[in-house]
């Protein structure tokens, strides 16, 4: 648990520079009526030093990260309702992709891989949990939450700012410039997510291949 907070206390302040310039953006454009060059300056005066901006958007990313569950993160990701996790495919799908890893040995230490989406997510978690420690695991799990959470606000701006703006005085066509601004936002967001996740999940199958506990098993054979 300690860990998991850690990992998201870490990429924060990443969360609260899109927090605040996706939600500053909106109130320019559709609540101050502003122009490019008058956005700029609003933009550039709100930063993270700020005192409005060091007291508000912790709250903010506190209740916008509270609105999206983790599962419902992986499915604005994956596109998949049922077992959105990749840790569900983790060895149907993604083993069978990952070259460093070694199946034979994964079996023989953990068993026959299942079938079940379900089941694999907890068998590969489970080797998560033996191989958390490793430099390689823990960089790619941080940029795994780091992904993922700014995927999720961007589908939420996408989805509130977005329909606001729609709803808005503002011109139609001011209107679906900026929500195709908010498409592209989160498309990029989510792809670079999905690969990241798919990473995540292929390096610690490849590093628990290798493991400590490979080495002493070895180790004890001979």
């Amino acid at each position: 648990m300690a860990k998991t907070k850690y990992l998201k206390k870490s990429y924060q302040k990443q969360l609260r520079i899109v927090a605040v310039l996706n939600i500053a953006v909106f109130w320019g454009v559709f609540v101050l009526n502003a122009d490019f060059s008058t956005l700029l300056t609003l933009i550039s005066s709100i930063t993270i030093r700020t005192g409005i901006t060091a007291l508000g958007a912790p709250i903010c990313v506190f209740l916008l990260d509270g609105l999206i569950s983790a599962d419902t993160k992986a499915r604005v990701i994956f596109w998949r309702f049922s077992h959105p996790l990749p840790g569900s495919r983790a060895f149907s799908t993604h083993l069978k992709h990952e070259t460093r890893a070694d199946p034979e040995y994964l079996i023989k230490r953990w068993g026959v891989f299942p079938d079940d989406p379900a089941e694999q997510n907890r068998l590969w978690y489970r080797m998560l949990q033996h191989v958390e420690n490793e430099v390689r695991v823990f960089e790619a799990h941080r940029a795994w939450l780091t992904a993922r959470d700014l995927t999720a606000f961007s589908f939420l701006f996408l989805t509130f700012l977005g329909t606001a703006a729609l709803i808005s005085d503002i011109p139609w066509i001011t209107a679906w410039y900026y929500l195709s601004i908010l498409a592209i936002q989160y498309l990029v967001m989510m792809i670079t997510a999905r690969n990241l996740g798919i990473r995540f999940v292929r390096t610690v199958l490849a590093v628990a291949s290798h493991s400590v506990n490979r080495n002493n098993s070895s180790q004890t054979g001979r």
